[in-house]
């Protein structure tokens, strides 16, 4: 029963400072990136992508992260929401 309670406490204090350091830009940018490099990772292995920069567009309130391909070709990803970037709206190589 104790490490049942000591989890009951530990797992809100968690979320609450993962929430509290997603105000700050630079974790949300470190979170967008990260999503996209896990999903190409997966998705996308044998294209070859390299990180080239990210941009918040605040008409869409998403985040743009731009990757090169091998046959330099740039690919921007959409990444929403701005609070937490976790979800890949849009895959410019399958659209």
């Amino acid at each position: 029963m104790g490490k049942y309670r000591k989890m009951a406490i530990i797992i809100p204090i968690v979320l609450f400072i993962v929430i509290i350091l997603h105000q700050f830009t630079f974790v949300q940018h470190v979170t967008a990136r990260f999503t996209t490099s896990t999903y190409i990772a997966f998705k996308h292995k044998t294209m070859g992508f390299k990180y080239q920069s990210i941009e918040f567009s605040p008409q869409f309130g998403s985040y743009f992260v731009a990757y090169k391909a091998e046959n330099q070709k740039i690919y921007n990803f959409e990444v929403k929401p701005k609070m937490i970037p976790f979800i890949v709206m849009y895959n410019p190589v399958n659209p």
